[in-house]
C-alpha cells in the first residue's frame, strides 16, 4: 500500500473531494434540522411526552443492528412491516392512531435501511463497491419520486386512503416475492 505525503489533508488538494466533503456537510447539516424539526413537529401535533419517547425508542433500536445475526429476514420483516404500517396508517380515522403507524412507518424504515445498506457494504466485492454504491444512490435518488408519482396517479384514479392502502399491500406483496425468489437475501447472516 502506498502512503501519500501530507497526512489525512492531502485529500483535500483535490476539487472532486472538496465538492464531496462540502456535500456531505450540507447534507449532515440538513440531517440533523430533519431530526430537530421531526421532534418539534411530534411534539406540536401531539403534545406528548410518549409520541417523542416512541421516536427515540425507535432510534434506541437502531443501535441494536450489530447485534442482529439473521439480517436478511429481519430486513424483509421490516419492510413487510412497513408494509402493515402503510396500510394501518391508510386505514386510519383517528388521529392518534395514525401518528403512531407513522412513527412505525419511519422506525421500520429506518431498519430496513441499516439492514440494506449493511448488506450491501458487507457483500459486495472489494473491487465493486464504489460501483454497486452508485447504482444504490441512483435508486435511492429517483425510486422515491418515481413512488411519489405513482401514488399521486394512483390517488387520482381510486382516491388517497385506498392508494395508500395499495401501496401498503404491494409493499407486502413485494417482500413476499424477494423471499421466495432471492433465498441468498431472505438466509443472509451476519458473519461472525
Amino acid at each position: 500500500m502506498q502512503t501519500t505525503r501530507g497526512g489525512w489533508l492531502a485529500a483535500l488538494h483535490y476539487r472532486d473531494f472538496r465538492l464531496l466533503l462540502i456535500g456531505e456537510v450540507t447534507s449532515a447539516i440538513g440531517t440533523e434540522m430533519f431530526y430537530v424539526a421531526l421532534n418539534w413537529q411530534m411534539y406540536l401535533l401531539t403534545h406528548s411526552a410518549v409520541a417523542l419517547g416512541l421516536l427515540g425508542l425507535a432510534d434506541f433500536f437502531m443501535t441494536l443492528k450489530g447485534q442482529i445475526r439473521f439480517q436478511g429476514k429481519t430486513l424483509l420483516f421490516a419492510v413487510a412491516l412497513f408494509g402493515l404500517a402503510t396500510i394501518l396508517f391508510g386505514l386510519s380515522h383517528v388521529y392518534i392512531l395514525s401518528v403512531i403507524a407513522l412513527v412505525l412507518i419511519g422506525g421500520f424504515d429506518s431498519v430496513s435501511v441499516i439492514m440494506r445498506e449493511t448488506i450491501q457494504q458487507l457483500a459486495t466485492p472489494d473491487t465493486m463497491r464504489g460501483r454497486v454504491a452508485s447504482i444504490a444512490m441512483i435508486f435511492w435518488m429517483g425510486g422515491p419520486q418515481l413512488g411519489e408519482f405513482e401514488a399521486g396517479l394512483l390517488a387520482a384514479l381510486i382516491g388517497v386512503e385506498l392508494s395508500v392502502v395499495a401501496g401498503g399491500v404491494a409493499t407486502i406483496v413485494f417482500v413476499g416475492i424477494m423471499a421466495l425468489l432471492v433465498p441468498t437475501l431472505r438466509n443472509h447472516q451476519a458473519s461472525d
